[in-house]
C-alpha cells in the first residue's frame, strides 16, 4: 500500500512531502523481510530529503536506522528460517555490528534534534539510546539517558513514551 503511494505521490509531483512516508515504508520493508533494500530506502530517502533542504529529515532518518539496529540487538522478534535464509548475507555483515551502528545512527539524530530544537524527537532519540545502553549492560549512561528523556516526554504528554521509560528506569533499579 505504502509503494502505491508512495508513486502517485511521485507521479502527482508531491514527493517533497513525502518523507514521512517513505521511511516507515523502508522500515515497513525491513520487518516484511526485506531487510537489505528496506535499509537501503530509508538511507537514501534521508539523502534525498536532506538534498531536497528538508532540514528535519536526516534525524528522522537517522533515528529510523538507528531504531532498526536498536531492535536487531535487543532481538524483540526473531525472523523466521526463510527470511534469515533470503536476508543471510546482510545478517553476517550487519549483526556483528549492530550495537554500534544502532549507537551511531541514534547519536547522530539526538544530535541533529537538539540543533533543529525538536524536543519530542530528542526524547524518543534519547529513550532508544537508553534501551541500547541498557541492552549492552552500561547501565550509567542508560539512566543518563532516561531521566533526560523522561521530562521532555512528559513535557509534550507523550503517555506511551513515558511509560517506556518509567519501566526501563524501574529495570535498572537492583
Amino acid at each position: 500500500v505504502l509503494a502505491e503511494v508512495r508513486r502517485a505521490m511521485e507521479d502527482g509531483g508531491l514527493l517533497q512531502s513525502g518523507l514521512l512516508l517513505e521511511l516507515p515504508y523502508g522500515a515497513a520493508l525491513v520487518s516484511s523481510g526485506d531487510m537489505s533494500r528496506g535499509m537501503r530506502c530509508i538511507d537514501e530517502a534521508t539523502e534525498r530529503y536532506t538534498r531536497m533542504g528538508q532540514p528535519f529529515s536526516h534525524a528522522y532518518g537517522q533515528w529510523f536506522l538507528g531504531e532498526v539496529y536498536l531492535r536487531m540487538v535487543l532481538a524483540e522478534a526473531r525472523p523466521t528460517l526463510p527470511v534469515i535464509c533470503r536476508n543471510l548475507g546482510f545478517l553476517l555483515c550487519t549483526l556483528p555490528f549492530a550495537a554500534r551502528k544502532a549507537r551511531h545512527h541514534l547519536e547522530a539524530a539526538i544530535r541533529h534534534s537538539r540543533d533543529l530544537n525538536m524536543p519530542g524527537h530528542l526524547a524518543r532519540c534519547l529513550c532508544s539510546l537508553g534501551l541500547l545502553h541498557q541492552a549492552k549492560g552500561r547501565l550509567a549512561e542508560a539512566r543518563a539517558c532516561l531521566k533526560e528523556a523522561r521530562p521532555i516526554a512528559e513535557a509534550f504528554e507523550a503517555t506511551f513514551l513515558c511509560d517506556k521509560i518509567d519501566s526501563a528506569l524501574q529495570s535498572l533499579h537492583p
